[in-house]
């Protein structure tokens, strides 16, 4: 079950990734699970995700090539 801290948490990917810090790919796979339960989560959780991920896809999708981060930006894609 995905929760309010699990969330909080995933917003510090926009500060990890300002400051490419590689603490960011811990956040990567953790949002990565959250989609094999999207229907469990609560709806004002799954709009502070999807406003993370807005974000993430306008100022950072074209920032890195690794195959971690093709899967993430294209499942996010995928969500918006």
């Amino acid at each position: 079950m995905v929760t309010e801290y699990d969330v909080r948490c995933y917003e510090y990917i926009l500060d990890y990734l300002e400051e490419d810090d590689s603490t960011d790919e811990i956040e990567i796979i953790s949002r990565l699970s959250y989609d094999k339960q999207w229907e469990e989560i609560p709806v004002e959780l799954k709009q502070r995700i999807l406003a993370v991920d807005k974000t993430v896809v306008e100022k950072y999708a074209e920032s890195f090539s690794y195959p971690l981060w093709k899967e993430y930006i294209a499942t996010i894609k995928a969500r918006l």
